[in-house]
């Protein structure tokens, strides 16, 4: 189980790289790279912790999921800096709107998350707690660290992280365009609103990506 979670672990770096990669390629055509591999790291595990067990317990003390969510981490800061040094001009909203989102985030939405799923659906403890870092934290890379962190059974961060991505997705198709439609002329409050509400930082920042340029050639229209 172990070395299942880290393969999808890993597979979830590989989503944020290329979900956040610049150049010319293709924002979706990326994002379905990135999800193949996904669902490839998936295939791949449950193959080698069902069929190699031998092998994959060797493997144990280097496959600890933790490392690669830390990683991945590490990539997604490095490209959120550059991309705030490249709109200084906005430095203090930035700052205010991450503030705004740390605060929502950690202190209404997760413990608000984890009351209801412990009091209305009757979760166990363990999954409470990894549904309530997947929904209000950062998805699937919170939902593995946390059940990590608690030792909570494989199978929760699996289930949960599966559900988070196909959210992700249908908000990814959905909400840059209403928030485009809806709030033509605001970018931070656009952008805020976005980064609360879709979950996985590559989704997330792809979904940013999308809504830039379709406000962008809105306004294009406009003028």
């Amino acid at each position: 189980m172990l070395f299942r979670s880290s393969l999808y672990a890993a597979a979830n770096i590989l989503f944020h790289t290329l979900a956040l990669g610049g150049g010319e390629t293709d924002i979706p055509e990326r994002m379905a790279i990135a999800l193949m591999m996904m669902l490839l790291a998936l295939i791949g595990g449950l193959f080698l912790g069902s069929v190699t067990k031998r092998f994959a317990a060797r493997l144990a003390d280097a496959a600890k999921p933790e490392w690669y969510i830390k990683t991945a981490i590490v990539f997604l800061g490095v490209n959120l800096g550059a991309q705030t040094m490249q709109a200084s001009s906005f430095a203090l909203d930035l700052i205010l709107a991450g503030a705004a989102a740390t605060f929502v985030a950690y202190l209404l939405f997760w413990p608000i998350v984890y009351a209801v799923a412990r009091r209305v659906f009757k979760f166990p403890r363990d999954a409470a707690a990894v549904l309530a870092s997947g929904i209000s934290v950062c998805g699937v890379s919170a939902a593995i660290a946390t059940a990590g962190a608690i030792r909570a059974r494989p199978v929760i961060p699996v289930a949960i992280s599966m559900v988070v991505v196909i959210f992700a997705m249908l908000e990814l198709i959905v909400l840059p365009g209403a928030y485009t439609a809806f709030f033509p002329d605001q970018p931070i409050v656009n952008g805020a609103a976005l980064g609360m509400t879709v979950k996985t930082d590559g989704a997330d920042a792809a979904a940013g990506a999308l809504l830039d340029e379709l406000m962008i050639a809105r306004n294009l229209q406009l003028t």
